[in-house]
């Protein structure tokens, strides 16, 4: 009745689950809320007869433990270690009969079968038959004594094994492991023994006078008996031979020449304790006159052999292929007589080889005595102390200070070094310079744009060190009141301005060398004047900056037809106007997109509507500046236009701009 309600209990939970809206607290493993697993094999309380032995569950394989495994209420019950028993009628130790499983053998039970008759304990496989006459097969072999199954002459009561024909009191024994001759005795005197010798030392040889003969090798014994040392178990035929005194290989030798530790010897005829190869010998022990040492380089010669010492005797003492090595004196040529020879003409010799040699070197000009190691430095660009450096050249740019007569103009900065025309440029430009730390302020600086000892020579400069972060290299620094006009512009007489001239419409330029200073930015600062009417941008529309796109200033590089711009000084008409042609911040005509906000634009007529035919003299640029990063460096020459496009030919000569003065630097 117990099983019973064990199986209900879990058919209830599970109806109670399916009409349970809360079937979602179920855990992970199954296990609803309020049930228990203790021992963690996968059933419940409810289910598991032994909740505390995960060996015990539904679901596990009933062992012969005394449990019941499987909680099916039985213990042991069909157990699958159960043992295999029959039943023994008889109680001779045999049973026959229907084979039952048990965990412990009932009473009456054995675990033998077999039993011809069970009823009668005098039969049972291997039971005795030694009654010739008597007819019942008591051993359950099938036979009766007075049988001869195996047709040997002798009846199964008569012999061992009625089975085997070789087998019979008459046989010969041998060495098979079975009574052949049935005396009772397994491989006893068998005609085919073998001998074996006994191991003592265990390395598989056998001592020749002691042996045993018989069917199997006993305990320590073995087949061979060459051992000639059965004590030594590093004694026997397969041994290697050692100088020890003993004959290891048993081969009737004692540390002959072959041994495999023998040493080689070598004869010396000198006695200083080395030999020579070509008498070398093989041997345990050394034999007199020989020695483990060799390479004797003259071995009648005791003074000569590797590690001797070397002395002046025109002998190879210590066998090194090299004579009086090491122990001679360098001698050198002195020319000069100052005492010093050049290491170039050293000889060694333990005498002077004649009397212009001396016994010290280092000379670096034998053909001038005040040339020599003991000369004080000198001041004219030769190394007199012979120290491998130029005297007075403190930078080591090979050198000496122009203070002490040399060329050098900096010896504190080895990158500074006189060119061929002897300038000593400080760097390829102003930034370079600043860079490298030789800056001392604003000022004229050497530099050389294309690199030391190629292209030009180097130049001198102004360098601004100061404006921005310094490095500027100034082109240009113009006052045209005092100068000519560069170019193609053009010096009025009256006013003294460079302008474009009297054309109708015209940009005459001038060039200003980079000087062949590589640059990124560019800064300038200029002084112009308005001739007339000017029209600002207002002829921009659909130009280049290769066309007349202002009437003002255009400062480009690149030759004509790859112009870059770079800044424009544009002139408007009027102050105030309001008209196109004055300034974009005067509500004049914007400049174009390749010039975007990179303008200065101005005026010098302040009336607000009207102009006239004069240059006027308030400047529309008084030393007005600009600072440019171009897009990629270059160092291309910066091209200065003057540019005025007349829109009319109403007008005589009725636009112009006129610069004074104009500086450019470039970085």
């Amino acid at each position: 009745m117990l099983r019973s309600v064990r199986l209900l209990t879990p058919l209830f939970a599970l109806c109670v689950l399916a009409c349970d809206d809360t079937k979602d607290a179920t855990t992970e493993t199954g296990i609803l809320p309020g049930q228990h697993d203790e021992d963690g094999d996968g059933y419940t309380d409810e289910e598991d007869c032994d909740d505390n032995d995960a060996a015990v569950n539904p679901g596990a394989e009933e062992q012969c433990d005394g449990l019941d495994n499987d909680c099916d209420g039985e213990v042991d019950q069909d157990a699958a270690d159960a043992a295999t028993v029959y039943a023994d009628e008889d109680g001779d130790g045999y049973g026959a009969g229907a084979a039952v499983l048990a965990c412990e053998p009932p009473e009456g039970f054995v675990t033998q079968d077999g039993d011809c008759d069970d009823t009668d304990a005098a039969f049972f496989p291997g039971a005795t038959e030694t009654d010739c006459a008597d007819p019942n097969d008591y051993n359950c072999d099938g036979s009766v004594g007075f049988e001869d199954n195996d047709a040997d002459g002798f009846p199964a009561c008569l012999e061992c094994d009625d089975g085997a024909r070789a087998v019979n009191p008459l046989a010969v024994e041998v060495c098979d492991e079975i009574d052949n001759n049935c005396d009772g005795q397994i491989d006893a005197d068998a005609i085919d023994t073998t001998r074996y010798h006994q191991d003592v030392d265990g390395d598989g040889f056998g001592d020749p006078d002691f042996f045993t003969d018989t069917c199997a090798a006993p305990e320590g014994y073995t087949e061979d008996d060459n051992d000639c040392d059965d004590s030594r178990a590093a004694v026997n035929p397969d041994a290697d031979e050692l100088c020890d005194e003993l004959d290891n290989d048993c081969d009737g030798e004692i540390d002959p020449p072959s041994a495999v530790d023998a040493q080689t010897w070598y004869g010396d005829g000198d006695g200083d304790g080395v030999g020579v190869t070509r008498l070398a010998v093989r041997a345990c022990v050394a034999p007199d006159g020989f020695v483990a040492t060799t390479e004797d380089c003259d071995d009648g010669d005791d003074s000569a052999y590797p590690g001797a010492t070397e002395v002046c005797d025109e002998v190879d003492n210590d066998c090194d292929g090299e004579t009086d090595e090491d122990v001679q004196t360098g001698w050198f040529a002195d020319l000069d007589g100052d005492g010093y020879g050049q290491d170039a003409t050293a000889l060694m010799a333990c005498t002077p080889p004649t009397s212009l040699y001396v016994a010290t070197g280092g000379d670096c000009d034998d053909g001038a005595d005040d040339v020599n190691p003991a000369e004080s430095p000198g001041c004219d660009g030769l190394d007199h102390d012979c120290d491998g450096l130029i005297d007075n050249d403190d930078d080591l740019d090979g050198y000496s200070d122009e203070t002490c007569g040399g060329d050098d103009c900096d010896d504190a900065d080895g990158a500074i070094t006189p060119e061929v025309d002897g300038a000593c440029a400080l760097g390829a430009d102003c930034l370079s310079i600043l860079n490298a730390g030789r800056s001392s302020g604003d000022g004229t600086y050497t530099i050389d744009p294309d690199g030391f000892g190629v292209g030009a020579d180097p130049i001198e400069v102004e360098c601004d060190m100061s404006t921005d972060g310094g490095g500027w290299t100034q082109l240009a620094d113009e006052d045209y009141s005092a100068q000519d006009c560069p170019g193609a512009w053009v010096k009025d007489a009256s006013s003294g301005y460079c302008h474009r001239g009297t054309a109708r419409g015209s940009a005459p330029s001038a060039e200003f060398d980079s000087l062949g200073v590589t640059y990124g930015e560019v800064r300038g600062a200029l002084t112009g004047y308005q001739y007339a009417s000017m029209n600002g941008f207002w002829y921009s529309s659909g130009r280049t900056v290769e066309d007349f796109y202002v009437d003002g200033i255009s400062i480009t590089h690149g030759v004509s037809g790859a112009r870059t711009h770079i800044w424009t000084y544009a002139v408007g008409m009027t102050y105030n106007g309001r008209y196109a042609y004055d300034c974009p911040e005067r509500g004049g005509t914007a400049a174009p997109s390749f010039v975007g906000t990179n303008y200065t634009c101005d005026t010098g007529n302040l009336s607000t509507t009207t102009w006239g035919y004069q240059w006027y003299s308030t400047p529309a640029f008084a030393g007005d500046s600009f600072q440019r990063t171009l897009p990629s460096s270059t160092d291309e020459a910066i091209e200065v236009r003057l540019i005025a496009d007349e829109e009319s030919s109403a007008h005589t000569y009725s636009e112009d701009v006129g610069v004074s003065a104009i500086e450019l630097w470039v970085r």
